[in-house]
């Protein structure tokens, strides 16, 4: 394994004692002497004191003078070491050019474990797992689009970092790359699927089904079985692929007319594909820790179910659906609050005089939407048209959203109460059942 290079900065013991440095433990329990405050340039342009980009304080000193510093090196020991040096004897402290990917562990490379058969990397700070970075070599795929051990592909032993290194593809490697990333992007569909919470709710067997197939459409029709390897690509964003795939698939198992009047909505919102599909992404990283994959976005996803031409059956919504808002953690009630308003005829507007007893109680349904459940005969409500049974939908001209509780709802009356004005305006909508 050939990791990526570190920087090593040079101090003399004279240097050292002048600007009064000290050894110290860095956050792995290195060594550690803060060389990185030399680097002037960095230090003005930056605002603290960096080499090319690592901050102080994650160096490790590797030798003082003739004397190794290795991992066991005690502080006592080292310091030991540095006063049996001379002034022109050097200190050689590297700083690493990866670090845990977690903010808030951000140990470097030292501490973590590798496992080169699954390409992962685990700091054995935090725990935290993430893609082994490595330096002059690649890796091959199987024809089930794992990763090979036995098929690295290193460089020659002259290759540096950066160098462009022509490696044979390997004999075993029988499917073109175009496939393997097809591959790739169809285990992303399962990874959405699986997301879901146990146990899975009615039709997402069928939707994962139905995103696999269409996936496997959209790449043959993309890659006959005659096409060159050259040919046209899989689209880029493997994640955002699957997402669209998935969604498509969804869109299709909602709108089918055998499954209702206006088919069975389901928790596979296009926020929570959206949400879920993200942690599918293949992270890149830069040597401070940065990503620099672009995220999948729902307009992203929409772009790509649109790709997918006459695969997807379905009418693709607006980018401007309200349903485009919904989260994982509201889906369940605004797909309730829905049910309960399609029993429902017209919104109805009501007012209430800020003066008097309303005579009006209201309380939570529990399905995202708060119903009056109880009317005066002899009170204002009553008289203004208000019934037992009818849901809010709008309250000076304010939407009820499915999230909002009887607490929020008190809060806007008391507000309301105390504004201009002389009656509070409402919208409700009442079940058709209701013909008081």
């Amino acid at each position: 394994m050939i990791r990526l290079l570190d920087i090593i900065q040079k101090e003399k013991k004279g240097a050292f004692r002048a600007r009064g440095g000290q050894l110290s433990l860095n956050y792995d329990g290195r060594i550690t002497s803060g060389s990185a405050k030399l680097d002037v340039w960095n230090r003005i342009n930056q605002g603290d004191p960096y080499i090319g980009g690592t901050p102080v304080g994650l160096g490790r000193v590797q030798r003082i003078g003739e004397h190794n510093v290795t991992k066991k090196t005690s502080l006592d020991e080292a310091n030991a070491m540095l006063n049996n040096c001379q002034g022109a004897d050097e200190i050689h402290e590297t700083y690493a050019t990866n670090f845990c990917k977690n903010e808030n562990c951000r140990r470097s490379a030292d501490t973590f474990v590798n496992d080169e058969s699954r390409n992962q990397s685990t700091c054995v700070g935090c725990g935290f797992a993430q893609i082994m970075a490595s330096a002059k070599f690649s890796r091959s795929m199987n024809d089930q689009g794992d990763v090979d051990r036995s098929q690295y592909n290193h460089g020659p032993a002259n290759a540096k970092l950066g160098d462009t290194v022509g490696c044979p593809r390997p004999s075993s490697h029988t499917k073109p790359y175009h496939e393997l990333n097809y591959i790739r992007i169809d285990k992303k569909i399962s990874g959405i699927a699986d997301a879901f919470p146990y146990p899975p709710f009615a039709g997402l067997k069928t939707i994962e089904r139905s995103a696999h197939d269409k996936l496997k459409t959209f790449y043959y029709n993309l890659h006959p079985e005659d096409a060159d390897d050259n040919d046209l690509k899989m689209p880029h964003g493997g994640a955002a692929f699957a997402a669209a795939c998935f969604y498509a698939a969804t869109l299709e198992f909602e709108a089918n007319p055998c499954r209702g009047i206006n088919g069975t909505k389901t928790q596979a919102t296009l926020a929570v594909i959206c949400e879920y599909a993200q942690s599918e992404v293949d992270r890149k990283r830069d040597h401070r820790g940065i990503c620099t994959t672009r995220k999948v976005t729902p307009l992203v996803i929409l772009r790509r179910t649109q790709d997918l031409g006459d695969l997807c059956q379905a009418k693709i919504p607006a980018l401007t659906s309200q349903s485009l808002l919904w989260t994982s953690d509201t889906s369940a009630k605004e797909h309730g609050r829905m049910a309960l308003f399609k029993e429902c005829g017209a919104p109805k507007p009501l007012y209430l005089p800020k003066k008097g007893e309303f005579g009006l109680q209201i309380e939570d349904t529990g399905q995202g939407a708060l119903v009056v459940c109880r009317v005066d005969n002899d009170k204002i409500a009553y008289r203004q048209g208000f019934r037992v049974g009818d849901y809010i939908l709008f309250f000076q001209a304010e939407l009820v959203k499915a999230t909002d509780t009887i607490h929020i709802f008190d809060k806007k009356m008391k507000k309301a109460m105390k504004e201009t004005g002389v009656e509070l305006a409402f919208l409700i909508m009442r079940p058709c059942v209701n013909t008081e």
